[in-house]
């Protein structure tokens, strides 16, 4: 492992520690490290939002996480994250992102992973059945 991601590594774990830190001081953590480049600390980022009691005020900012990255690894933890812990309005506007997105290799991954969930969210049947037809087209 390099230094740097030893550093990373150190960042994510200590932003996942950090659930019980009072919202007033959330946001400025958020702030800081919400364009990092590393995808181990965007994950120990969105371990902290979805494990703390504001998670609904960060919604906007994981899905625009979801609509404009390209570091496909974060990507499919969050997704993997929201629908398995998330709340019932947080896994809503998942599924109406999914409906909305047109990038292949994240037409994959959410391919790969929402089928996992069927069992805990059964709408997600007819979010599966759009995206596969949409990346029928893209072929």
């Amino acid at each position: 492992m390099l230094e740097g991601e030893k550093i990373d590594e150190v960042v994510a774990e200590s932003l996942r520690s950090l659930t019980r830190l009072p919202a007033s001081l959330l946001e400025g953590v958020v702030e800081k490290f919400k364009r990092a480049e590393s995808e181990l600390v965007m994950v120990g980022l969105f371990e902290l939002i979805l494990g703390h009691r504001e998670v609904a005020k960060y919604t906007e900012f994981m899905l625009n996480y979801l609509k404009t990255t390209w570091k496909y690894d974060s990507y499919r933890y969050l997704v993997m994250a929201i629908i398995s812990r998330g709340g019932e309005a947080l896994i809503k506007e998942l599924l109406a992102y999914c409906k909305l997105e047109t990038n292949k290799q994240k037409i994959e991954i959410l391919l790969e992973t929402l089928p996992l969930f069927m069992g805990k969210e059964p709408s997600l049947g007819t979010v599966v059945a759009q995206l596969q037809k949409r990346y029928e087209l893209k072929k």
